[in-house]
């Protein structure tokens, strides 16, 4: 096949560059999936069989777990509690309260 347009060459570079993206985009795309998994969107079962890849290596590469683990755990929903609930005060125990059924200590 002739050249005679130049268009081989960018084209081949381009889907190079593309394949070489992939396993990059696999791999980051575990934090956002995980995080769905956390909301109910995705089932677990199906973020296991996807990402089993990943979980082989986690299982023996402790730095790339402890990446992995850093990086799913930005994703996780951080749960606030609104003012003004009972939630949002501290627990206190009585300490001047009468015993129960009128006993006596």
């Amino acid at each position: 096949m002739s050249n005679k347009h130049g268009i081989v060459g960018p084209v081949a570079f381009t889907i190079i560059g593309l394949l070489a993206l992939l396993p990059i985009l696999y791999v980051l795309s575990s934090g956002p999936a995980v995080g769905l998994v956390a909301r109910d969107y995705i089932s677990q079962d199906t973020i296991e069989v996807v990402y089993s890849p990943l979980d082989f290596v986690c299982q023996r590469c402790t730095p790339f777990e402890q990446a992995m683990s850093w990086y799913v755990d930005l994703f996780q929903p951080v749960y606030e509690v609104p003012p003004g609930t009972i939630y949002d005060q501290p627990f206190e125990i009585p300490t001047n309260s009468a015993p129960p059924n009128g006993a006596t200590p």
